[in-house]
């Protein structure tokens, strides 16, 4: 049985021998990469022109035309501080 561990302990010294001889090598720090919309997507919507017939065609326009406009521009804004946010990493 001591001859087991004496040719055991004589097989791995070599290999522990080799681990300690080199020098430890560490991983580069990873990258971070902040991605942001494109432009386009950051600039608020235009507003639609007027192509109607009658004052009360008008009314019905210029609400739902108000409504979208408002939603749009809402939505933008969401984008452009999510934008300006992810410029800040510490933010």
């Amino acid at each position: 049985m001591r001859s087991v561990h004496a040719l055991l302990c004589l097989c791995l010294m070599p290999l522990i021998a080799s681990c300690g001889s080199t020098p430890p090598r560490f991983l580069p720090e990873p990258e971070v990469v902040r991605l942001t919309p494109p432009e386009p997507l950051l600039q608020d919507c235009p507003q639609p022109q007027w192509g109607g017939e009658t004052l009360g065609d008008l009314i019905d326009y210029i609400k739902a035309l108000q409504a979208a406009l408002v939603a749009c521009n809402v939505d933008k804004q969401h984008l452009r501080d999510w934008a300006a946010g992810a410029a800040d990493p510490l933010r």
